[in-house]
């Protein structure tokens, strides 16, 4: 949704969108009499920019606006690799510090642990919130286990799961 100040005697206004700064070849050029628009267009991932200009109700045209300019990013990024425990790990201890690699830097993770390959709900224990690349989790029992963890970028894409990683407790 693009979104402008109202200018003094607009009856209405014309907004501009482009992947080309110079607007040679606008992906939107649209007319309205409200201070909003919400494209109708699927903007693919990439730069653009956007300008907007009011008419009066003579037809006569102010100066265009400043150009502003966003960035669509539908590129997730790539899943993150477990690193421990380690997959096959047999553990003495119920609490565990699971660690990956970062995909990109400010990443937020979801973390699953299920006590079955197939990650059938309902999971041991989920999170979706974890903002560093590693989780402390204390476990109810003895038990076999299976965990994996995916990545979002700051666009809100999530990456694909990471290699499933099985982890025997037995305290």
């Amino acid at each position: 949704t693009f979104r402008w100040s109202s200018a003094v005697g607009a009856v209405k206004y014309e907004l501009w969108v482009d992947d080309d700064p110079t607007f040679a070849s606008p992906e939107i050029i649209e007319n309205t009499s409200e201070v909003t628009y919400t494209s109708t267009e699927a903007l693919t991932g990439e730069n653009y920019s956007w300008r907007v200009r009011a008419y009066d109700a003579d037809n006569k045209a102010t100066d265009w606006s400043p150009t502003w300019t966003f960035t669509i990013d539908t590129i997730p990024p790539s899943p993150p690799s477990p690193i421990s425990p380690e997959n096959g790990a047999v553990e003495n201890d119920l609490t565990q510090i699971f660690t990956w690699t970062r995909p990109e830097p400010d990443a937020t993770y979801w973390i699953q642990i299920a006590n079955e390959a197939g990650f059938s709900q309902p999971y041991v224990h989920e999170s979706w919130a974890v903002t560093d690349n590693s989780y402390t989790y204390a476990f109810s029992r003895n038990d076999t286990y299976y965990w994996r963890v995916s990545a979002r970028d700051a666009a809100y894409n999530w990456s694909s799961w990471s290699e499933n990683y099985e982890l025997m407790i037995l305290a």
